[in-house]
Formats: structure tokens, sequence, C-alpha cells
């Protein structure tokens, strides 16, 4: 401490272009490369600064090592929905089998989903609107989607594996997020959504 006084304030008096500002900031850089304590609280906070300023920008970083990996990150990966995306869902489609229609395709899936939170279901119940009636017993199957009784018959709305735990014949697949619909047993179509990019998106992952 008594080097850092004296690097801090004798050349200022003994030379004559000598500046007591940048003395006093060699002084300070002398007393944190001599002090080891100064040295090892300086680390983590050069992480906690890192971890702060990527968190303001909406990076959540789990931990420092994390943030010193990310030198060597060539590749990332993202969950597209809600981080690249707005996050809401819209209906693009929808595509009847058979003797359906697009209006009852929508209607059926809408009545299974009536009361469901999920994103997805709720984009369906927008495009019909006010037009969907409940259905009198709903059953949520997890990470699949829902079986529901309407009027006697068994309707099934959710994704290819509830096709398949159902045994649903027919099913025509479609490219992106996608709800399936069967009436019964019998495949009845397709609903397809998308969902919006956020602006700046395509510009920060040019970066």
């Amino acid at each position: 401490v008594f080097a850092a006084v004296a690097v801090a304030v004798l050349p200022p008096l003994i030379l004559a272009d000598a500046s007591f500002k940048t003395w006093f900031y060699r002084a300070l850089i002398f007393l944190v490369i001599s002090c080891p304590c100064a040295l090892v609280i300086s680390v983590p906070l050069g992480f906690f600064g890192g971890i702060g300023g990527a968190a303001k920008n909406g990076v959540l970083i789990k931990g420092s090592s994390y943030l010193e990996q990310l030198s060597h990150l060539y590749t990332l990966a993202f969950d597209k929905t809600g981080t690249l995306t707005q996050g809401v869902f819209e209906v693009t489609g929808a595509f009847p089998v058979g003797n359906a229609t697009e209006k009852g395709l929508l209607k059926l899936a809408a009545a299974a989903e009536h009361y469901s939170n999920h994103p997805i279901a709720k984009a369906v119940l927008q495009a019909v609107g006010n037009a969907s009636e409940p259905a009198e017993k709903v059953q949520e199957v997890a990470g699949e989607g829902i079986f529901a009784q309407i009027r006697g018959a068994q309707i099934l709305a959710g994704n290819e594996r509830l096709m398949a735990r159902y045994k649903v014949e027919n099913v025509q697949t479609g490219r992106g997020t996608c709800v399936y619909v069967a009436e019964n047993g019998v495949f009845k179509g397709r609903i397809e959504l998308g969902d919006k990019v956020k602006p700046g998106t395509k510009e920060a992952l040019k970066t």
C-alpha cells in the first residue's frame, strides 16, 4: 500500500512534466498486480459482469464455466418458438380428407381443444371464433394431444403420436406444426399452423 502511495505521489512532485492523474492510475495498476486478493476478486467480477450484460440482452448463461466455453463455440442451436419467433401461432391452412370440410375440420379441433391453454389450441380457437362448441368429455394425453367426446363421437386432436396411439390409419402428414384430427378412429384431416419471425432475427443470426 505504501509503495502504491509512493508511486502515485512522488513522481508528480519530482518530475516536472508528470501528471498526477497518470501516476495515480499507474499506482492503482500496481496495487492490483501486487495484491493477490484484488487479482482473485477481479476474475469472478469479470464473469459476473459478462453474465449480467448478457441477461440484459435476453441471453441467460447458467454460470461462469459456460461463459468461458463460449469462446470455443462454433454452432448454436435455438428453441425456435418464442426465441426466434414471436411465439404466437396462427392457422395457415386446413386440409380435410374424405367427406370432411375445412370448416367442419376446424370446428372438430376447436371443440376438442376448447378448454386448453396451449398456444396451438388458442390459434385453432381463434380461427373458428365463436362457432365452436365445447366437448362433453376431455382427456389430455401429455405431449400428444387431446381425446374428447362430442355428441357421442370420439374426437382426437393432436400430433402423429396421438394418431398412432389410437391406431388411426391413412394419416396424411404435413410440414411444420400440424394438428391431426380423427373422428371415431377415422382420419379427418390436418390443420397447419405457423409462427411469425421476430423483427431483427435474420440480422441477429447473421452476426
